[in-house]
């Protein structure tokens, strides 16, 4: 199971309105946390990264790399022929010069977007509730919109945007 994971309680801005969205995000997988349980780190930068990724492992280049910022963490994402779009993912570590892979597996294309889709939701009405604003929300905005427009695609079956 692939499951992003968000702690809805501590979100925040650090300062002003170009500030970064600070709160707990990492995914889960079968056995493991990644980077780790209730990982720290710059929300928007990392839900952006993960999208950005996404998108063109979507649109031709076939793979796609989203970063952790807070450490030497990031997922890699190949898409695999199938009938039903998959994802080779390798969740790895680089902290020593050598990447060490800490998760490999294969997840559904759709359980991915679907995944991401749902935490940016929540994270949005969050800082709605909260008041949140500025560039940080405008990021997960865009991404929200671009995660929609995925699950779209991944509902239909398609492997890529050109299809």
């Amino acid at each position: 199971m692939y499951d992003v994971r968000v702690d809805l309680r501590d979100i925040e801005v650090l300062t002003g309105d170009d500030a970064p969205l600070v709160g707990r995000l990492w995914i889960r997988f079968p056995g493991r946390s990644f980077p780790g349980d209730a990982w720290s780190d710059f929300i928007a930068s990392v839900v952006s990264s993960t999208v950005t990724a996404l998108r063109e492992t979507l649109s031709g280049e076939g793979e796609g790399f989203a970063y952790f910022f807070d450490g030497p963490y990031y997922v890699y994402y190949r898409l695999l022929p199938a009938s039903a779009p998959s994802l080779y993912i390798e969740a790895n570590c680089d902290g020593t010069g050598e990447p060490v892979s800490e998760w490999v597996g294969e997840v559904p294309l759709a359980q991915v977007v679907a995944s991401w889709l749902s935490a940016v939701e929540a994270i949005l009405a969050r800082c709605a509730e909260a008041g949140l604003s500025g560039a940080a929300v405008a990021v997960l905005q865009r991404s929200q919109s671009e995660l929609v427009a995925m699950a779209v695609q991944a509902s239909w079956g398609r492997k890529t945007a050109t299809d």
